[in-house]
């Protein structure tokens, strides 16, 4: 009998599986009757799904599955061979991206080409040409949100700004499984949307890290971001500059009350707090649509515009008295 698995890569070969078995193959150790087995079928499902796990094609894990099953074969008596063979890329590869030393699991898109690339890590919205537009982005990771365009043209739209990498955020639970209907000379992984926050945040802090490279961080960062949606502004920041932002709302008549951001969000404020830069963001709160296929013009209301609006420019009035004071 052949049996034949992927167990190779395009940058490496596998030596062949070597697996124990109870002969060489010649003589057939005495089986019993040819019938099927329930409890030995379960235990070989139990031994690939609970001790092996997921074996995308390619993976130490397909790997270790087709040296199991040759080694029952073995056992039972067959001639069984393993032949190798390059895989340069394929769908469901696990795949990874790593934040500051953290690794977010995901999955590799069909067609991704398979390596690691390290770069700066922008965020691009939706990978459309709108997004990007003026964007340099050679050498960068892209990170995108998934919506409702084909993942090729995502490809190309970052390729063709320089991207070297590119991670796509899904908009539900879990990473997913995506064909590029074309192969990519640069690695393309889906992660799951909980993983939104932190890597939002390392592209933002990326932004603020070059500012402060070269001694320009500001001495306030006024930031508006999901507005447009609701009945009230939302403002988060530094305590003291949320209080004089309330205030300034609520002698007015804007309605306006403190908040904090959702566990699965970030805004662009957050790198420059982090360096102790004074921050307020304004925000109408409807963090479960931006960037995903529902986010569109029509979630958009003038009146929430109108106050939000009102809100941040009291607000910048005030800081620019302050500094012009100084």
């Amino acid at each position: 009998m052949l049996l034949t698995a992927s167990c190779g890569s395009d940058d490496q070969t596998r030596e062949k599986s070597t697996v124990p078995t109870a002969g060489d193959g010649t003589t057939a150790p005495d089986l019993g009757p040819a019938e099927h087995d329930a409890g030995r079928t379960l235990a070989h499902v139990q031994h690939l799904a609970d001790v092996i796990g997921p074996r995308p094609v390619g993976s130490d894990a397909a790997c270790a599955t087709a040296a199991y099953t040759a080694g029952q074969l073995r056992d039972s008596g067959y001639y069984v061979e393993i032949l190798e063979f390059p895989v340069h890329s394929e769908a469901m590869r696990i795949s990874a991206v790593t934040v500051n030393g953290s690794d977010i699991e995901g999955l590799a898109l069909s067609g991704s080409s398979i390596g690691s690339v390290s770069g700066q890590p922008v965020f691009i919205g939706t990978a459309d040409e709108a997004s990007i537009k003026g964007l340099n982005l050679k050498g960068s990771v892209a990170i995108s949100q998934r919506d409702d365009s084909r993942f090729g043209d995502k490809l190309t739209t970052v390729q063709a700004a320089g991207a070297i990498g590119l991670a796509i955020i899904n908009t539900e639970a879990g990473a997913f499984n995506g064909n590029l209907a074309l192969t990519a000379n640069m690695p393309m992984v889906s992660v799951r949307m909980d993983s939104r926050k932190e890597l939002l945040a390392a592209a933002e802090d990326a932004q603020a890290a070059d500012w402060e490279d070269i001694g320009a961080l500001p001495r306030f960062m006024v930031n508006l971001d999901v507005t447009g949606t609701g009945d009230i502004v939302q403002v988060i920041g530094t305590d003291e500059l949320v209080q004089r932002a309330l205030d300034l709302a609520a002698s007015n008549d804007v309605p306006a009350n403190e908040s904090t951001l959702p566990d699965n969000a970030d805004s662009d404020h957050s790198s420059f707090a982090a360096r102790d830069v004074a921050v307020v963001f304004f925000t109408s709160g409807m963090f479960n649509e931006i960037h995903s296929p529902r986010d569109s013009t029509g979630l958009v209301e003038e009146e929430e515009l109108a106050r939000v609006g009102k809100a941040a420019y009291l607000m910048i009035d005030s800081l620019l008295a302050e500094i012009a004071a100084d």
